[in-house]
């Protein structure tokens, strides 16, 4: 089976998030099953873009991949013309399209171009039709809807969500298209957990600390303004806590939120750190007590997923898309959001050692079942040769 991936962006641009991730990891899985994967995309970066080799076919994890350069006017429409060209070179020479995400240009042309190849394409959603994503810009996106993505979505041989969350929200909005479900992939990491436990909390001081770690994107939907409330809430109670927050900052939303740690009495109780990468990343992971995200809306929730993978519980808001995994398999803790439900939640977890343990323990089993580039990847596989399968039958 050969299967052409487009996105809009890729691995190394691990700071634009899980659309950059997951997609990297499924064509890795799929390569490893003995299946021929090549993916275009662009050198988009979140603040500018990568410093990758442009428009030559390099490896990558097992798998081909080509960036291109994007127009950086475009924005988040990532107007590539030399991907287009590509895509209308080489399509027709693969049995299966993955165009992954809505509203960008290179999902769109390559999904117009196999269609009128009469290659079959599978398009994952990647949270594009969450009712937070999908509000933003919502008139625009209404009519972008009726002028071509309302086309992509019921000629697509399949439509991928990567939660039953996701699942209901599509069919909620009574759209065209055959929905499934697939997870993404949380990569095996090979660190001694232990060693890069000790380093991290030995590099921030954090020896004897209570560590809450929050990793992600610091915009306005990943509530974080909700878990500080909380924090401040439980502190005085808990005074060796210390909340960690990872990640890059893409709107003011990083000003107002430290000047809530400033009003709060908290500069020395919350440590900003930035962007982490690679193992300063997974040593971050590996280095707190617990995962709080109290996002608005999350169509899967890689960052968690990949603390659960190390054995850290989990305290989710009610939108994240594998909180009700999580409940299932008892590896954390979920909440409305609500500032009083999330400080109990908050409160209930810190004070009992012995079930953020067995929490811990139940978090690793979910991603070994779920979440594994074995489990995801034969998943996959099947889905893309039932696609295949169809169209050759119906030809």
């Amino acid at each position: 089976m050969r299967v052409l991936f487009v996105a809009p962006f890729l691995e190394p641009a691990w700071a634009m998030g899980g659309m950059a991730i997951s997609p990297a990891a499924w064509a890795q899985a799929l390569q490893a099953q003995g299946h021929q994967v090549e993916v275009l995309t662009t050198n988009a970066d979140v603040n500018g873009n990568l410093s990758v080799p442009l428009g030559k076919p390099i490896e990558r994890d097992g798998y081909v991949v080509t960036y291109f350069p994007r127009f950086v006017w475009s924005g988040n429409r990532f107007v590539s013309p030399q991907l287009f060209e590509a895509c209308r070179k080489k399509i027709q020479s693969f049995d299966c399209l993955h165009a992954v995400g809505l509203w960008t240009f290179p999902s769109l042309v390559a999904s117009l171009i196999a269609e009128s190849k009469q290659v079959p394409y599978v398009l994952s959603l990647h949270g594009g039709l969450m009712a937070w994503a999908y509000g933003r810009h919502r008139r625009r996106k209404q009519l972008f809807m009726q002028l071509v993505e309302g086309r992509r979505l019921s000629h697509a041989s399949a439509l991928l969500c990567s939660s039953e969350m996701e699942q209901n929200h599509f069919k909620q909005l009574g759209l065209p298209g055959k929905s499934y479900v697939i997870s993404n992939i949380v990569r095996r990491v090979d660190t001694e957990l232990v060693q890069a436990r000790r380093m991290f909390r030995t590099q921030y001081h954090l020896e004897d600390a209570q560590v809450l770690l929050f990793a992600g994107r610091l915009v306005e939907n990943k509530g974080l303004h909700l878990t500080l409330a909380a924090f401040a809430a439980v502190a005085n109670q808990f005074p060796q806590a210390r909340l960690v927050i990872v990640g890059p900052s893409e709107d003011k939303s990083s000003a107002v939120l430290k000047r809530q740690v400033h009003d709060s009495g908290l500069a020395d109780r919350v440590l900003f750190v930035g962007t982490l990468s690679g193992n300063a990343y997974w040593q971050a992971i590996a280095g707190a007590d617990m995962f709080v995200l109290n996002s608005y809306s999350e169509n899967f929730g890689m960052a968690p997923a990949e603390a659960l993978s190390l054995g850290k519980p989990v305290l989710l808001s009610d939108q994240v898309g594998i909180a009700s995994l999580v409940q299932e398999y008892h590896a954390g803790m979920i909440a409305p959001l609500d500032l009083m439900a999330i400080t109990q939640v908050m409160q209930e977890m810190l004070s009992d050692g012995a079930m953020l343990d067995q929490m811990g323990q139940n978090g690793m089993r979910l991603a070994r079942e779920h979440f594994s580039s074995s489990v995801v990847g034969k998943r996959l596989a099947d889905l893309f040769n039932s696609v295949i399968h169809a169209r050759k039958t119906n030809a």
